[in-house]
């Protein structure tokens, strides 16, 4: 679930950028939509980070029209919960998506009756907390049915991952990088722990989910030199050269 998880963030996160820059070649401005949501410290604060656009075209035309928080407690808890349900249905009409839009309400809806910003615990803590929930969550994006979901949950905490490990494990053979790790005489390594390069690869992009700077962020102080010329050439280089097939965007099936 954590591999999906940074798949699905990825795939978000580039879209966004490429729309960015496409938007700056035509001379536009587009509104940020994507604001490392992984470093969040709750449900509510994930949501001012993903999708950004999405949250406030629901925040103005389904929660404020139906109170917003102005009509006490319990009317702002049921209309969190109804955003929650609609953004569900807006991603597919299947019953995967209405549970994992009732999943996220609920925590949002528990947050706000706990009042979790004032409780006194480390913000990595909460961060930490606070990427499992979204992770859970995840597995019903990927599931093709509520069955499939269950069937996920069982194997996870009742064993028999196996099953699950060993294609991921599989996919990552086929990874450019991983062919020059070969070419560089390291292949009896990776033949002799195979989970080796999707421990590597998982745990370096949890690193840049959660202490690196982001697009929007390194971009507003850029200054066009020769290194970041040939940094980004180098990395456009890499990125034509690690193509392999075409791969349509993960979200796009949302």
């Amino acid at each position: 679930m954590v591999c999906y998880s940074l798949q699905i963030y990825f795939d978000f996160s580039g879209y966004c950028d490429m729309a960015y820059g496409m938007g700056y070649m035509l001379g536009l401005k587009l509104p940020v939509n994507f604001n490392s949501p992984y470093k969040a410290d709750s449900i509510s604060a994930f949501w001012d980070r993903w999708h950004m656009t999405l949250t406030r075209f629901f925040t103005k035309y389904i929660y404020i029209p139906l109170g917003g928080n102005r009509k006490g407690k319990a009317r702002t808890c049921t209309n969190v919960l109804a955003v929650f349900l609609v953004s569900g249905l807006w991603h597919g009409a299947n019953w995967t998506f209405i549970l994992w839009g009732a999943m996220h309400g609920i925590v949002s809806v528990f947050e706000r009756l706990v009042n979790i910003p004032a409780l006194k615990i480390p913000k990595f803590v909460k961060v930490g907390i606070t990427f499992l929930l979204v992770t859970f969550a995840w597995s019903l994006f990927r599931a093709q049915s509520v069955s499939d979901a269950l069937l996920l949950w069982n194997q996870l905490f009742h064993g028999g991952a196996g099953s699950i490990y060993q294609p991921i494990t599989d996919s990552f053979q086929d990874l450019i990088e991983i062919s020059f790790l070969y070419r560089a005489g390291l292949g009896s390594i990776i033949s002799r722990f195979p989970y080796l390069p999707v421990v590597t690869f998982t745990a370096a992009s949890l690193l840049a989910c959660f202490t690196m700077r982001n697009t929007q962020e390194k971009t507003s102080d850029l200054k066009f030199t020769n290194r970041t010329l040939l940094t980004a050439a180098g990395v456009m280089f890499w990125s034509i050269i690690s193509l392999s097939e075409i791969s349509e965007f993960l979200y796009f099936n949302f």
